[in-house]
């Protein structure tokens, strides 16, 4: 681990300048006519977040993160629906196999959130860092499974396992597992009730029903028009 410890820290010690983030965002312009944007690249200098944030003081980046504690929608506190997407998705990872098997994903799931906690602190883009916790958590888990042929927990458990096996009862696959994850999202950053139902299944094939409709529409209207 430490390796990975020495390049966080220097991460944070040398992590770039504003001049830097300019140059980054220029060289990425050069590139328009390859590139795929949301017009972002169109500007002159770069968007609030993202490549600017290069060239973030650390009180910037945590008085952001921090402004977040203050944040509602539709009378939901921002904060605890963020916990929640993360106890709903360690449920639904340790769902499936045996008891010892289920445990050893606990075990996993719960070590590679301890080290993601910092990318929470610092970064304000929560709904990805879920994202890379439970991909890494999952292939961490295929590679140990797998590879390694390490599943079997100590068949006698401590008083700490058993308490979390308690916590993290995990989601039974073989019910409504299909149905749960129809309408399960993860915003990539900005939690409101529409970015939510935007991200799940049956939110997003609704959108691409309702653009559909309104594409047919303006087809028509035009088949129609001198």
């Amino acid at each position: 681990m430490l390796p990975s410890i020495m390049i966080f820290i220097c991460s944070l010690l040398f992590r770039g300048s504003p001049t830097q983030a300019s140059q980054i965002h220029e060289s990425w312009r050069r590139l328009l006519p390859t590139i795929r944007t949301l017009g972002t690249l169109w500007d002159a200098s770069p968007p609030d977040g993202a490549i600017q944030s290069i060239g973030w003081s650390t009180s910037k980046a945590l008085s952001l993160t921090l402004s977040s504690l203050l944040e509602f929608s539709s009378g939901l506190w921002i904060p605890a629906v963020w916990m929640l997407t993360i106890y709903v998705c360690l449920n639904l990872f340790t769902g499936r196999g045996n008891s010892s098997e289920q445990n050893f994903k606990r075990i996993v799931a719960l070590y590679q959130l301890i080290a993601f906690l910092p990318l929470f602190i610092i970064g304000y883009d929560f709904g990805r860092w879920i994202f890379l916790w439970a991909t890494s958590s999952a292939l961490l888990y295929g590679f140990l499974a797998l590879e390694a042929g390490v599943v079997q927990m100590p068949s006698k458990q401590n008083r700490a396992l058993q308490l979390v096996s308690r916590l993290i009862p995990g989601v039974d696959r073989r019910g409504h597992f299909n149905t749960v994850l129809m309408f399960l999202g993860i915003p990539r950053c900005c939690w409101t009730i529409a970015h939510y139902w935007h991200c799940t299944p049956i939110g997003y094939v609704s959108i691409l029903i309702k653009n559909l409709k309104i594409f047919m529409s303006l087809g028509f209207l035009r088949a129609f028009t001198p």
